[in-house]
């Protein structure tokens, strides 16, 4: 259809200077064709959130909670939004504020996930409205929908996947039928959704991608577009490489695997639900939107394998474990109970090496679990843990294009900028897709693997 999705991340809708500057491209593209906006919560409110959620007393929560109310209701004067529209602003803040509080205090005092989902969810419905307003007050009509009416999701709180045939009826149904098109940008809250039984649940960590791709896929959007603070996806981490350029195009199978690998331009599920359709899906710099950015394609099966961008973290330990293999009838095995218990604690969680006399592994699991995670295994008495080894730092360095881990030339370059360094390689490791080669290397900051592997995306 003829539709554009735009899609605004917090840094967008930060201040009074980006909201008024996001509101110039959403009358841009409103000129051009239908458009549906989605946002997230304001920068830094999600954490604020966490916060409140995780305080160690009650005022504590609520002084959390007074600094939302005085930023959101500043912001809404800054904007130069009307008397009237602001005052209906400021009831609506009340509202959801003391939403909040009821949250809190039932999450305080042994909630359950969903009630965490439900506290989380504030920060974009107090950001949607506010970004309406400004839109309104910009003179393009538009108006705040609570993606919980719209969106189905299964009952994975804080995590959880869209239900693309549950929702497709309920979102056509509130932009057609119920008339959001007749000149009214409708801007969508990110990041959340409902079960079937009406509870609220998030999608997690750029989880407003993840709905601006549903939204797109939905209305079978011609364009959708991902507004950041940068340039389009960039080829390094810039606080660990001067200057990256911008990567010009990237497969599906590329943007999903770089959050394999620890960046996220992206939520890894979202681009899944576009693979088959025509949507065109760019990343663009909001506050430089002359800059093409990055634009995502079907991969070219003939193009030479390549590195696009490249990637390093520290944020990572490696746990290796040994586990007594006997088991009773009827048990699960002693590694799958291990890895399942694992994963439960970071999903992200990826097996470096089984096997053995004994069953044995060694995950990369990201440094915040890895703690809990040898703290699980030791009193899961169904995994049998036999031994276990200190969790090691380690950086988790890699490459990323369509074809780069079978290309040995390639491979062999990345080994050996690594391998300069005076370290050793202790394990590769693939992504799901195919398209990243991670290293596990011990010795080095992520910087200087960076610094190492940058300058064969030249190559």
């Amino acid at each position: 259809m003829d539709i554009n999705v735009l899609k605004f991340g917090g840094t967008c809708v930060a201040t009074a200077e980006s909201i008024a500057a996001i509101t110039q491209l959403v009358d841009r593209s409103a000129r051009e064709r239908d458009t549906i906006v989605v946002v997230s919560a304001l920068r830094g409110v999600t954490d604020d959130l966490l916060d409140a959620a995780d305080a160690e007393s009650p005022s504590a929560a609520e002084a959390i909670v007074d600094g939302l109310h005085a930023r959101h209701v500043d912001l809404a004067g800054e904007l130069g939004i009307d008397a009237g529209a602001r005052a209906g602003y400021a009831r609506h803040v009340d509202a959801t504020l003391d939403g909040l509080r009821a949250s809190l205090e039932l999450y305080a005092n042994g909630g359950a996930k969903d009630t965490r989902d439900a506290i989380l969810a504030t920060g974009e419905r107090l950001a949607a409205p506010l970004v309406a307003l400004a839109c309104a007050s910009a003179g393009r009509d538009a108006r705040a929908v609570d993606a919980s009416t719209v969106l189905v999701t299964d009952d994975c709180f804080g995590a959880a996947r869209p239900d693309l045939a549950a929702s497709e009826h309920s979102l056509l149904r509130r932009v057609f039928m119920d008339g959001v098109f007749t000149g009214t940008v409708p801007v969508v809250t990110g990041f959340i959704g409902r079960t079937r039984d009406g509870r609220t649940t998030t999608f997690g960590r750029n989880g407003s991608d993840l709905t601006a791709a549903v939204v797109a896929s939905l209305v079978e959007a011609r364009q959708l577009v991902y507004f950041k603070d940068v340039d389009g996806i960039l080829q390094a981490d810039p606080r660990l490489v001067d200057d990256p350029g911008v990567v010009e195009r990237l497969s599906y199978d590329e943007a999903s695997d770089l959050a394999s690998v620890g960046v996220q331009p992206i939520h890894p599920h979202a681009l899944g639900s576009l693979r088959d359709g025509s949507t065109s899906v760019e990343f663009r710099n909001a506050f430089n939107p002359e800059h093409p950015g990055t634009v995502i394609r079907h991969a070219d099966d003939d193009a030479p394998a390549s590195i696009k961008t490249v990637v390093a973290t520290g944020d990572v330990r490696l746990v290796t474990i040994e586990l007594d293999g006997s088991q009773s009838s009827g048990q699960l095995p002693a590694f799958g109970r291990a890895l399942s218990t694992a994963t439960k604690l970071d999903p992200s969680l990826v097996t470096i090496g089984a096997g053995g006399a004994e069953p044995a592994a060694t995950f990369l699991t990201q440094a915040a679990h890895a703690d809990a995670i040898v703290h699980a295994l030791t009193t899961d008495a169904g995994c049998r843990l036999k031994s276990f080894q200190a969790p090691r730092d380690v950086v988790a360095a890699a490459i990323v294009g369509d074809g780069v881990w079978r290309d040995a030339t390639i491979v062999g370059r990345a080994v050996d900028a690594l391998t300069r360094l005076g370290v050793s390689v202790h394990a590769m490791t693939r992504s799901p897709n195919a398209c990243a080669l991670r290293f596990i290397v011990e010795g080095l900051s992520a910087k200087e693997a960076a610094e190492a592997l940058y300058p064969l995306t030249a190559a």
